[in-house]
């Protein structure tokens, strides 16, 4: 998967595109427009800010969505520790 990687925007998708395909994998709508984009040291969960003020997690591998969080401030980036 070193050809791959994932974007965000704000036009509400998620994207994995293959740079050596050239082509769009996957893509998922998400329910706001979105910020930034994170992976957890092992690669495996995929953080997502919105402007809703949330950060949603999904499972990389498997494409899944596995929770959002709500915050009470605007979450324009963050990083895992």
């Amino acid at each position: 998967m070193d050809s791959v990687y994932a974007t965000v925007a704000r036009d509400r998708h998620i994207r994995l595109i293959d740079s050596k395909a050239g082509k769009i994998t996957k893509s998922e709508k998400t329910r706001d427009d979105n910020y930034s984009l994170a992976f957890s040291p092992d690669g495996n969960i995929m953080g997502v800010s919105n402007t809703k003020d949330e950060l949603m997690f999904y499972d990389f591998r498997m494409w899944k969505h596995l929770k959002s969080v709500k915050f009470n401030d605007e979450i324009n980036d963050f990083c895992w520790d």
